[in-house]
């Protein structure tokens, strides 16, 4: 069900949340996004956002991972790291996260570690002759930190994305905090693209065709969007994933004789141990803003807006138009129903889609107050 949270406790900022399994809701899909908020006292919080994927394990991951990182930043030790450390704290939470999730699915009754991975028992068959094989399962995940009500420290994985607005110049202006770690990202292609992943486009005949690649080298051995294979996908008539233009494309590990073929959207998560045995990241990439250098340098226009939210949300919107549903222009703020307006727009836009398979979508909206 739908949930919104409005007011912080007591706390001079407001912050609202929702999550829904997507489509009418009644149908037996699970929802596998997870969130929590955390605050520490009147001026520091943490607020998350966990998108698991997996049909075995994505709940699984998911919630673990949200367990072990509510769990570290309460304790505020670790909390008031961020303001020196902030890319090394993310990176140890996310760290603990991680075997988190590796403890949650070693934890199932049918599943245990063989040949340096972690595997289930499964029938005997001629897909699955050994009788085992990988586990699936892993989760996004973007955490927002807010310190001393001023500054902001974002750490993500994956395609759940942040986004910030203000009302600067009488407009909602809007900017994502991390761009998504997906497989149309050249900056991750360049980076984990070496381990043995094939990034391939998604298109209707690949089993018989075989993968299309989303990157070729140029003849200065520089990573460009194949051109050929956008041409073969576009001629199927399959239209884009997103509002945003983006193409569905994943992350495909090498065919051997012991383990199934395994597809991944996106290039950094937390779980999903067979794809990182081919380089898949679980180290956060991590954002430092002064809040006082993002809001309007006028004080009549207010402060800014965050919104942490699952791709079952973004799928359906550019950041632009998600904003400006959003934020009133009026009030240079936003309230409890805006923010269901929003999501409830989001769940129909799903549904009219994908129908009982639209995806789950979660978001935290946060009303940043000015920066004094």
């Amino acid at each position: 069900q739908p949930l919104s949270n409005g007011g912080a406790n007591g706390g001079p900022l407001d912050y609202y949340e929702y999550t829904h399994r997507g489509g009418d809701g009644k149908g037996a899909k699970e929802n596998q996004d997870a969130f929590f908020t955390l605050q520490l006292d009147a001026q520091n919080y943490v607020w998350c956002v966990l998108d698991g994927h997996g049909h075995d394990n994505g709940r699984i991951a998911a919630e673990a991972a949200r367990d072990s990182l509510k769990g570290y930043f309460s304790n505020r030790a670790n909390f008031e790291l961020l303001r020196s450390e902030p890319q090394a704290t993310m990176e140890v939470a996310f760290e603990e996260a991680n075997e988190a999730v590796r403890s949650a699915i070693l934890a199932q009754l049918t599943v245990f570690e063989k040949e340096g991975q972690i595997v289930m028992e499964m029938e005997v068959d001629e897909y699955c002759p050994l009788g085992y094989d990988v586990v699936d399962g892993g989760t996004t995940c973007t955490l927002a930190a807010l310190i001393d009500g001023r500054t902001l420290v974002v750490a993500a994985v994956g395609d759940s994305c942040g986004v910030l607005a203000n009302c600067a110049g009488g407009r909602v202006n809007t900017q994502e905090l991390i761009a998504e770690h997906s497989a149309l990202s050249q900056k991750e292609f360049e980076l984990i693209g070496g381990g043995g992943l094939e990034f391939v486009y998604e298109y209707p005949d690949m089993d018989s065709q075989g993968p299309l690649p989303v990157w070729e080298l140029d003849a200065k051995g520089k990573a460009v969007l194949c051109q050929h294979s956008i041409q073969a996908v576009d001629s199927y008539g399959m239209g884009f994933k997103t509002e945003r233009g983006d193409r569905a494309a994943f992350l495909l590990t090498p065919e051997n004789d012991h383990f199934s073929q395994m597809s991944l959207a996106v290039t950094r998560t937390l779980g999903d141990f067979y794809h990182q045995h081919f380089g898949v990241l679980h180290t956060p990439e991590v954002l430092v803003l002064d809040l006082a250098q993002e809001q309007p340098r006028s004080p009549a226009d207010g402060g800014c807006v965050l919104i942490i939210a699952s791709d079952g949300v973004w799928d359906h919107w550019t950041f632009e138009a998600a904003m400006e549903r959003l934020v009133n222009l009026e009030t240079r703020r936003t309230d409890k129903e805006r923010t269901e307006a929003l999501m409830e727009e989001t769940r129909a836009k799903g549904e009219e889609v994908f129908g009982a398979t639209a995806d789950n979508l979660t978001g935290i909206v946060v009303v940043l107050p000015r920066v004094e």
